[in-house]
């Protein structure tokens, strides 16, 4: 290694091993020569050469024999930016079409007590993560699809890794084919080579004035070319103060309206989840198999109380007691056979089985009285089987991918004593897709075919919908700018077709529909990015979404039944423009960094009888103070609003402070949640003209909330491999028809 203008050898220059993926293999550094030497295993291979204040180098090598090979002088520039005093700048965002590589800095690593916490100090654009409530979401998109290695896994999965085992983390805002079905964002983490061959982690966060505990208990060893691994995570919350406070006008055909004042009092509500896994995975040069069985439990009470006033008269009290119990058991079996370096093909099966209660009881009483009482009831039963087949080949210009995934779900859930459902819903979904470059413009295109089949009773429907994406984007040094386009079909959820009816109170009624239809969804999306390569970035983001007949909540009344009906029906359209800049900074004075937002949006929906309009401007800021082993930061953001079909959502607002400290394998923090504040609150307007009411929930437990967490690791020994698994597959869908009380 010698630098390209004085021929002069280079010491400790980094050599980074990379797949023919851009994954990370394995790193090391030159010899007081310049030179270095390696066993590196693969066909093909790239070489990432770097030094401080010089330009990075790249080489591909093909050594499809695996042989020794001299690959004489590999030469670096004079970074044409001056340095002035030689340092290591702030962490590297390499722009790719689709996604963000993203490798943390050394003191951010340093400081994380978790992988939650290092990755809200890499503060991704649109990324929003909160590593106290171990919540992870993308603006813009429905939901976070997680990796490790390019295999899709779990966030209890994520939660396990250590900081100073991710490398990078490649970000994806945008769905590929394979997840466009699920409107979902990738986080992709990349982790270094295993150093070692067995690690023990356990941790937990817990709050002093609440119930309020999150833990964790993560086990994984090695033996030759096998590894076995358990995990643990529970989330616990045993609250005593939230109250919901609403106020409706029901409208009668004949003109005629009631309103009710519903205040709130303070009751207790709380859930226990428990996730358990238990896994063995194998893997050779060419294949892997990959065995989980994981199981879900979960139980929660939700007890509401209400005084009911009309005309500031006293007309009722009202006790809603509801629990809901879950057992959600799963086996995840994954076969992958490497037929080149280059390309491979991988089997995954997911087999599902979940049984749910759910119970409710309302009673309305005035004094001694009681005015009406009601029970809901229903026993869930659950299985899938899921099974996808993926193919990729990766070349030096164009890389292809295909597969296809199929689901078989039945459910057969009893309401009340002597109402069952019976339900079967198969789907199939081929796909493709092909990235390139076309000169200076890079491109992602892809399509697939969505195949569903409906059965309920003795009716059965099958539909045919089109899935396609193009993305385009074009990068100079500074900056970047891509376009993006998804359609994409949404499919009625299991729930929603059951031909039941489920008692909300003695004046409504929800009721299934089985004549919901698919409907489908168009977004647009432009992402202009500008950057100075060392501390500074900035994202401004256009977008534009319909959805052509989407399935929104009807609200009518009925004559046959007396009540207000709650029925989901397909609409005529919803449309969301927004905008959204994003401006942030590292390593200022090389101690702090922050990240401030804001955006507006502008929703519209229209129904066959309603037609609807918001506007809406929100905004948010992290900053964080990063010193050796010690962090602190504090985040807050105004709740942002949302119109889905007849409904104004007000997201729950959000603000913490809390500081962290790192001592060699122990990691110690503390916080305060919502401060300053009554608490935690969120809001539901709904605007239909049959009943139009404005629902405010606060939990007041969550004002001031202190915590503190504590989490030990150990490792020892040394591992041999690492695994590359790609497919995860799980079926989380709830089919049971509830009534939401809060």
């Amino acid at each position: 290694m010698q630098t390209a203008d004085e021929n002069q050898p280079l010491v400790g220059a980094t050599v980074r091993v990379l797949a023919t993926d851009s994954t990370y293999v394995t790193g090391f550094t030159t010899n007081d020569e310049g030179r270095f030497e390696h066993l590196v295993d693969l066909d093909k291979f790239g070489l990432e050469v770097s030094y401080v204040g010089y330009e990075k180098n790249f080489v591909w090598v093909q050594n499809s024999e695996r042989k020794d090979l001299d690959l004489g002088t590999i030469a670096l520039a004079l970074d044409s930016v001056s340095l002035g005093s030689v340092e290591v700048v702030a962490q590297a965002m390499v722009r790719k079409t689709g996604k963000i590589l993203a490798y943390p800095i050394h003191k951010q690593v340093k400081a994380a007590t978790s992988s939650l916490s290092l990755l809200q100090s890499m503060m991704l654009p649109k990324l929003l993560v909160d590593p106290v409530q171990e919540s992870i979401s993308i603006q813009g998109v429905s939901g976070v699809i997680f990796r490790i290695n390019g295999v899709e896994a779990s966030l209890q999965e994520v939660k396990a890794l250590k900081p100073e085992q991710i490398a990078r983390v490649d970000y994806s805002q945008l769905p590929s084919m394979r997840e466009l079905d699920s409107n979902s964002g990738v986080l992709d983490f990349i982790l270094k080579e295993l150093q070692v061959g067995t690690s023990l982690a356990v941790g937990g966060t817990s709050a002093f004035t609440t119930g309020f505990i999150n833990g964790n208990f993560n086990f994984r060893t090695n033996y030759k070319k096998s590894q076995f691994s358990v995990d643990y995570n529970v989330n616990y919350r045993d609250y005593s103060e939230r109250r919901t406070d609403e106020l409706e006008t029901y409208s009668y055909p004949d003109g005629t309206t009631l309103t009710r004042d519903k205040r709130g009092e303070f009751a207790p509500f709380g859930y226990t989840d428990h996730n358990i896994a238990v896994g063995y995975l194998f893997k050779n040069d060419k294949d892997m198999i990959n065995v989980r069985f994981n199981n879900q439990i979960g139980s929660n009470y939700d007890i509401n109380r209400q005084q009911m006033f009309q005309d500031q008269q006293l007309t009722g009290r009202r006790d809603i007691h509801s629990s809901f119990s879950s057992y959600v058991p799963s086996l995840d079996f994954t076969y992958s056979r490497k037929i080149k370096d280059n390309q491979g093909v991988e089997v995954n099966l997911v087999g599902t089985l979940a049984n749910t209660d759910y119970e409710r009881t309302l009673t309305d009483r005035l004094e001694e009285q009681t005015l009406s009482e009601i029970n809901n009831t229903t026993d869930g039963n659950q299985k899938s089987l899921i099974g996808e087949v993926y193919y990729w080949n990766e070349g030096e210009k164009v890389n292809f991918s295909a597969g296809v995934r199929s689901t078989y779900q039945y459910a057969s859930n009893l309401y009340g004593a002597d109402e069952e459902v019976n339900l079967q819903n198969y789907n199939a979904y081929p796909y493709v897709q092909l990235q390139g470059n076309l000169g200076k413009v890079a491109y992602t295109i892809g399509t697939g075919l969505r195949f569903q089949h409906q059965k309920q009773g003795n009716e059965s429907v099958n539909y045919w919908r089109n899935t396609s994406s193009l993305s385009l984007s074009y990068q100079r040094k500074y900056w970047d700018i891509q376009y993006s386009i998804n359609f994409r079909p949404l499919f009625p959820s299991l729930s929603s077709l059951s031909e039941v009816i489920q008692e909300i109170d003695s004046l409504s009624i929800i009721q299934g529909n089985h004549l919901l239809s698919p409907y489908n969804t168009l977004r647009n999306q432009i992402d202009f990015s500008v950057w100075d390569n060392k501390k500074f970035a900035s994202v401004l983001t256009l977008v534009a979404d319909r959805s052509f007949h989407p399935i929104q909540q009807d609200i009518f009344y009925s004559p046959e039944h007396k009540r207000f009906v709650f029925q989901e029906n397909n609409q005529d359209y919803d449309v969301n423009y927004g905008a959204q800049l994003i401006v942030q900074m590292t390593d200022i004075l090389n101690l702090f960094m922050f990240q401030v937002f804001g955006g507006w949006n502008y929703y519209k929906s229209k129904g066959a009888a309603y037609e609807h309009t918001l506007n809406n401007f929100y905004y948010g800021v992290y900053v964080a103070l990063t010193y050796k082993g010690f962090n602190l930061y504090g985040t807050g953001r105004k709740p942002m609003k949302y119109l889905s079909g007849q409904s104004v959502i007000t997201s729950e607002n959000s603000c913490s402070i809390g500081a962290s400290y790192k001592w060699k394998r122990v990691n110690i923090g503390m916080g305060l949640m919502f401060p300053f504040t009554d608490g935690s609150k969120y809001r539901t307007e709904q605007l239909a003209k049959s009943i139009s009411s404005d629902r405010s929930v606060l939990i007041r437990n969550n004002r001031n909330m202190f915590y503190i967490s504590l989490s030990y690791n150990i490792n020892w020994g040394r591992s041999l491999f690492q695994s590359n698994k790609r497919l995860q597959n799980a079926d989380n869908v709830n089919s049971i028809l509830k009534v939401n009380d809060n």
